[in-house]
């Protein structure tokens, strides 16, 4: 996907909460990334079912991220998508391991949620 634009990002920013599952998402696709040429300018861990991520996004904002990857689930999803237009912060592409692929996702965001990808059991979309 990211190798399909004109402009291929090359920065990357991924957010994770601490917890196993998406602890080990996270860490791989940080290698995944960076075996492929990405840089990987930011990278956090925060506090899983976290109300709050201004700070997170503010210092996503401040790292020069082209793209931001989030494998949390679907309430952190959404507060990141709140967060980051709020922000006024524009990202090439933003994905989720959780959220997208689920109607409250849309529900919640609505237009909003255009243009972010997921993971479904068929692939991405």
């Amino acid at each position: 996907m990211l190798d399909a634009q004109s402009s291929k990002p090359k920065k990357l920013a991924i957010i994770t909460p601490n917890d196993l599952f998406p602890m080990s998402v996270a860490k791989g696709a940080k290698e995944y990334a960076e075996a492929r040429g990405f840089e990987v300018v930011y990278f956090e861990e925060y506090t899983k079912g976290v109300k709050d991520l201004s700070s997170t996004i503010l210092k996503i904002k401040n790292s020069g991220a082209e793209v931001l990857m989030g494998s949390g689930y679907l309430e952190e999803a959404i507060l990141t998508v709140r967060r980051l237009k709020e922000q006024k912060v524009d990202m090439k592409a933003i994905g989720f391991t959780t959220g997208p692929e689920l109607v409250d996702f849309r529900t919640n965001l609505g237009e909003d949620a255009d243009n972010i990808f997921g993971v479904y059991p068929g692939g991405c979309r």
